[in-house]
């Protein structure tokens, strides 16, 4: 093994309590986190748990869930013990197949307790984790309830920290159950990962071969510049990740699809580009620190998700304050076309979910708390063979496409503005927004 440096102090044992949160815990969180995933290259950190909510009181402990890929548990449990942190010494403590760490480390002055969750990346625990701290996240109110739930409990005398653990989590089954991932939901939102897998690896090599259209458009909206630090959230194959690059300081790069980020990594070294990082991850839990980027973009992914609120908020948690986040993807016209238009997606792209209309979007971005929105529209133009040549529509689908937009000239029902030209189907669309 790599010598480690150990930087883990010891852990302190404390009672229950339910303190202010303290911002500080989110820079703790992310200090630590680089330093794991320094020592073990290709699994993904995050921070949970009350001190990854701002706002939300707590006992103040920085929870970490490590994620490995499988076979990699030993090789977890090693560095972390190589670090400093200790195995649980209280009651009823985790299993080694799903083991613990606890730890502390001191910052600004003063010493933060740490409980690090090592847990194998398929488990659908990890996602349980994160469908609580984003609901957290996106809903005041309930972050309000939460905490009067540990407040409660606190002040009816309970003080060990097991019992404490055991009581609000009674707070969370109750999240998780009517709107959590589980039964039905649990059921969609797994289905929809799979798609976007199966689809995007297809996708992955034509995509990268795409020409980057209106590169210096979008540059010039984002104003990207010198000092902008960048986040290109599902970034498919680094099109525009290496656009960001030749102008900016340094550009992240995250997608939920390996062979994207692959072809990603072949684009950077092709542009013989050294400031770009990328991650595979969740778009909707972003393993980054509040306040992380300059700019934060995404271009034609709206489309896909199933919650973009979600996805929303936390690309504006990321952004810094004075910051820019932008969005670019295809917007629906009505109620008509949008059906017309999504049915023929979806067709066209299983892991398709929803264009939004141009209304939904600018309320989606004024509610997160966006400010000087601002809309951008632009044109692009592409034949229809070429747009089915990296597509995978099951069988049969693709001449059903093809004789839904030769239907549709003259008639614009599905809003791409149809027309043959060089005895070519061709068909136009896109957007562009900016906020600040």
């Amino acid at each position: 093994m790599t010598q480690i440096e150990r930087i883990i102090g010891p852990y302190d044992d404390r009672q229950a309590v339910c303190q202010d949160f303290d911002p500080k815990a989110i820079e703790v969180a992310k200090q630590v986190s680089a330093t794991i995933r320094s020592y073990l290259p290709g699994v993904t950190v995050e921070h949970f748990g009350s001190t990854s909510v701002p706002g939300c009181a707590g006992k103040g402990i920085v929870d970490l869930m490590l994620l490995y890929p499988d076979g990699q548990l030993a090789r977890a449990r090693d560095v972390l013990d190589a670090l400093g942190f200790q195995r649980q010494t209280g009651r009823d403590p985790f299993p080694e197949d799903r083991p613990m760490r606890t730890g502390s480390v001191l910052y600004d002055g003063a010493t933060f307790l740490l409980h690090v969750h090592v847990i194998a990346a398929s488990s659908p625990e990890a996602n349980e984790l994160r469908y609580f701290r984003d609901r957290l996240r996106a809903d005041s109110d309930l972050v309000a309830s939460y905490v009067a739930t540990k407040k409660a409990i606190v002040a009816s005398g309970v003080t060990d920290s097991l019992d404490y653990c055991i009581r609000k989590g009674e707070f969370v089954q109750q999240v998780l159950r009517p709107g959590g991932l589980s039964g039905e939901d649990s059921d969609k939102a797994e289905e929809h990962r799979r798609l976007i897998l199966e689809q995007f690896t297809k996708q992955a090599i034509p995509f990268s071969q795409m020409q980057n259209h209106s590169p210096e458009l979008l540059l010039a909206a984002s104003e990207a510049g010198p000092a902008d630090t960048v986040l290109d959230v599902a970034c498919g194959p680094g099109l525009m990740a290496c656009a960001f690059a030749k102008v900016a300081r340094h550009v992240t790069g995250i997608d939920l699809t390996p062979a994207m980020i692959e072809q990603a990594k072949v684009m950077q070294e092709s542009d013989g580009l050294t400031n770009l990082t990328w991650h595979v991850g969740e778009v909707q839990t972003l393993p980054f620190a509040t306040a992380s980027f300059s700019l934060v973009f995404t271009r034609y992914t709206f489309h896909h998700f199933l919650d973009p609120k979600a996805a929303l908020a936390e690309m504006v948690r990321v952004c810094s304050p004075g910051g820019r986040v932008v969005v670019v993807d295809v917007f629906t016209s009505g109620p008509d076309q949008a059906d017309a238009y999504n049915r023929m997606e979806k067709m066209r792209d299983p892991s398709h979910v929803r264009a939004l209309s141009l209304e939904e979007l600018t309320t989606l971005l004024t509610q997160a708390g966006l400010q000087d929105v601002r809309t951008q529209l632009y044109k692009h133009e592409v034949e229809l063979e070429q747009v089915l040549q990296r597509s995978f529509p099951n069988p049969g689908d693709a001449d059903t496409i093809r004789q839904m937009f030769v239907e549709d000239l003259g008639v614009n029902r599905l809003g791409v503005l149809a027309h043959r030209r060089d005895h070519s189907l061709r068909l136009s669309d896109c957007r562009c927004r900016r906020s600040e």
